[in-house]
């Protein structure tokens, strides 16, 4: 153990001083860029609206890129596909989705970045507006290369409308309906985004943290607007095709790099959450109200590759969707006691709560919980209206009903049926464990004051709002404080 630390630390300092670079690995983006941004909520429930803005990165040396945009529903149907075809260094493509009326979502820009999607005759510019079969969702954003031209683009002023159509014609009649790949990747190429979620009635805006991946593919992947790929699994690196894409992990203070035998689990490693916790609060004194948002991106694509079969080997299937909870007062004392079971090998459950109540898990890529009480056990979030969502609270009636839930608090949560420090998700090729499920947990809280007179005199909303990633763990918390080398 000692000496596997000097080789760490040494390998460290040689790299440093080298000015060696890691070699390109699928991995989360601590700086919010990547050639992958997920979204992990978009949603017009309860009057609400989200707002898209994705901005194309001239620090990356490319400037005109190509992005897939997949709007999804809360069951992974993709509702929206097209191609994004940025024209200008810092350009950034713009929208609203809302409510429609009748029920479902619109889409709305008037933004002039390209947008292509699929139309009767072939690929077509986008008409500004698009209707959506759903009421909330996700969203993703995969790079699929860099570079284009058209004879549009060499005119001063610029037309935008004739470079779309150009670049439509690319597909249906030009070079790319027969070689898309014409395009460049490049490792350094990114895209960054901000998602906001507002209810202009109530006053409250959300800043929606996402997720971005660097890492992705170093292959072109340019498709029609409305192909199913480029996915979260078609991904490439040098490893991939002799079975070794390579993943890279940083989590309590420790960074790890592992190979996995398809794109799909590599990603799935990235994205791996052993647990996390945040704060709460449903004082009503404050009005205040807060809902718990899960995204399983890869749900689907194992649920499809796996199946929701039984565990094996003490490995916990990656296709459902499941979340343990335990909740503690601002003091630090919990409301039940942690409980530990098996023999020989100890099953420990530091977990109060669980969804889907009962044990049945769901192949769902989001799931949402309700702190504040309700008359049912499934209902309408607090805070977004998300319909479906578990309560933390159970009937009165529910004879598994558990002390209140003080107002005020934090919880320590696991999104997948893992017990505390035991069984494996996943295994890399070189051996190594992964606990939990590639996850994206946001918390959302609202405090509504209603309408309060300012210092001035003049009346003014006083409710307000914000959004949070809470802190994650990728792996279980291990630790030596002996202080020896």
């Amino acid at each position: 153990m000692k000496h596997s630390r000097r080789l760490a630390r040494t390998c460290a300092v040689l790299l440093a001083l080298l000015g060696c670079q890691a070699t390109p690995a699928v991995e989360v983006d601590p700086g919010g860029s990547g050639q992958v941004l997920l979204l992990p909520l978009w949603t017009t429930t309860g009057g609400h609206s989200t707002l898209l803005n994705i901005q194309n990165l001239h620090e990356t040396a490319s400037y005109r890129k190509i992005a897939k945009l997949r709007l999804r529903d809360q069951e992974g149907a993709v509702v929206f596909s097209g191609s994004l075809y940025f024209h200008d260094p810092q350009d950034a493509w713009t929208a609203g989705i809302g409510p429609r009326e009748g029920g479902g979502s619109r889409l709305i820009s008037s933004d002039e970045t390209c947008l292509l999607v699929d139309g009767e005759q072939g690929a077509e510019p986008f008409s500004g507006m698009a209707d959506l079969d759903a009421e909330y969702g996700s969203a993703e954003v995969i790079l699929m290369g860099s570079g284009w031209t058209v004879p549009a683009d060499q005119q001063f002023p610029i037309q935008w409308d004739v470079v779309c159509s150009q670049l439509a014609d690319k597909w249906n009649v030009g070079e790319w309906e027969s070689n898309p790949n014409t395009p460049s990747i490049h490792e350094a190429y990114q895209l960054f985004a901000e998602w906001q979620i507002i209810q202009v009635e109530g006053g409250v805006v959300y800043k929606v943290p996402g997720v971005a991946i660097d890492g992705y593919s170093d292959r072109v992947q340019h498709t029609r607007p409305g192909d199913p790929l480029p996915d979260l699994a078609s991904g490439h690196d040098t490893g991939t095709d002799e079975g070794n894409t390579k993943s890279r992990v940083c989590s309590n203070g420790k960074c790890r790099e592992d190979t996995w035998p398809t794109p799909l689990d590599a990603m799935a490693a990235a994205l791996m959450v052993d647990h996390f916790r945040g704060s709460y609060n449903i004082n009503p004194n404050l009005g205040a109200a807060t809902d718990l948002v899960i995204n399983y991106p890869l749900v689907m694509y194992f649920s499809e590759r796996d199946g929701l079969g039984s565990p094996v080997d003490h490995a916990v299937p990656l296709g459902h969707s499941f979340v343990q909870m335990a909740t503690y007062d601002r003091v630090g004392n919990d409301r039940v006691p942690q409980g530990c079971v098996g023999v020989p090998q100890l099953e420990c459950w530091d977990t109060e709560w669980s969804a889907p109540q009962p044990l049945d898990p769901q192949a769902l890529p989001i799931m949402a919980v309700s702190f504040n009480p309700a008359e049912s056990q499934i209902a309408p979030s607090a805070v977004l209206d998300l319909p479906g969502a578990w309560r933390m609270e159970f009937p009165s009636e529910n004879e598994y009903q558990l002390p209140p839930l003080p107002s005020e608090g934090s919880f320590h949560a696991r999104p997948s049926s893992n017990s505390l420090n035991y069984g494996w998700s996943m295994i890399s090729n070189e051996g190594n464990g992964f606990r939990g499920a590639p996850a994206i947990p946001v918390v959302f809280q609202r405090y509504v004051n209603g309408v309060l007179e300012g210092s001035d005199g003049v009346p003014q909303r006083a409710n307000y709002s914000f959004a949070f990633a809470p802190a994650i763990w990728a792996w279980d918390i291990t630790w030596d404080d002996t202080g020896e080398d």
